[in-house]
Order: C-alpha cells, then structure tokens, then sequence
C-alpha cells in the first residue's frame, strides 16, 4: 500500500488521505487508519474521526485541537499515519508511514 497523506484542511482540521490497493479478486470490505503520536512513540486509532468502515471512503480529518488536547501534539509535529485494508480474509499489511506533509 502507498504511504498516506497527510494536509492541512482549511485551518483547523489535517486530512489524511490514501489510495486504495489492489483488491486481488476480494471485495476490500473496512479500513484501519493508525495515526503515529510523537509525544508517546505509539499508534493509536481513533474511530471517532477516522473509522475506515465505509470502503468507499479514503479520507478523514482530525481537528488540530483533538491532535493537540487529546493526543499530546506539540505545535509543528507532522501528523504521519498508516492504513491497511481488510476484506473478507482479513487485514493485509500497513503502508509506510508518510515522511512529508502537515504539520500541527
């Protein structure tokens, strides 16, 4: 899978944004974002704004505050992410994380 992206969304929300991967003859059924958080070197997933369960869907957006209050985001972070893909044999592997894109 190709590395997320990650944008500034007007002035108070980052998109992430992903292409999807080749399904190999199975439907992809969900995806599973994991946003990277600095401060504690660890991924977390946050089905609030960024669920993955509409395949359709290859985007979400987090507030910067949310990134900020509830995930301890310093000011200029970047904001990577990873995803994979289900279907109905289950997850595939992660992307690589993004190296380049917005910062809080």
């Amino acid at each position: 899978m190709s590395p997320v992206t990650t944008a500034l969304s007007g002035t108070t929300d980052i998109s992430i944004t992903w292409v999807a991967p080749a399904s190999n003859g199975l439907a992809i059924t969900s995806y599973q974002i994991q946003l990277f958080v600095p401060s504690t070197l660890s991924y977390v997933e946050d089905a609030t704004y960024c669920d993955g369960s509409d395949p359709s869907i290859l985007t979400c957006s987090f507030p910067i505050t949310t990134l900020l209050t509830t995930y301890s985001f310093a000011r200029g972070d970047l904001v990577t992410a990873r995803v994979r893909a289900a279907n109905s044999k289950g997850y595939g592997g992660y992307s690589s994380l993004n190296t380049a894109g917005a910062t809080v």
